[in-house]
């Protein structure tokens, strides 16, 4: 494979992920959320520290204590200070926060399915059978 089919083919991974969070952006807004805040909303019940989060998200963290602050002023996010370390602080979704992440999956479906429909039954199976080769 050329260097332009390689950076051709990471451009067409790019531009589907890219028209896939447009089609998320305007549901989200409603939710006074970015994005990579409900990307974060995702993680926290598996990583539910900050340093966790960074790791998971691939995302420095600075920028990850941004995020937390902004979700946390929306109400989506509590803050509590780890009982084993005394230094450390965990992350838990409100009730506020968990409804607003059931609706970010469903704003997810949709725009999900609006690209997938695009696609025949085998088509989908070729798609994820190669993202999960790509993925290993």
């Amino acid at each position: 494979m050329t260097n332009t089919e390689t950076f051709a083919i990471f451009l067409k991974i790019m531009r589907a992920m890219h028209t896939l969070i447009e089609d998320l952006e305007p549901g989200l807004e409603e939710l006074k959320l970015e994005p990579k805040e409900f990307f974060l909303l995702y993680s926290v019940d598996e990583n539910p520290y900050p340093a966790e989060l960074a790791r998971a998200l691939l995302l420095p963290g600075p920028t990850v204590s941004f995020l937390i602050k902004r979700v946390e002023k929306a109400g989506y996010l509590k803050r509590e200070t780890d009982k084993q370390d005394l230094r450390k602080f965990k992350l838990t979704l409100t009730k506020t926060g968990r409804a607003a992440l059931n609706r970010g999956y469903e704003l997810l479906e949709v725009a999900l399915q609006k690209r997938l429909g695009k696609l025949n039954a085998k088509a989908r199976t070729a798609l994820v059978d190669a993202l999960d080769l790509m993925s290993d």
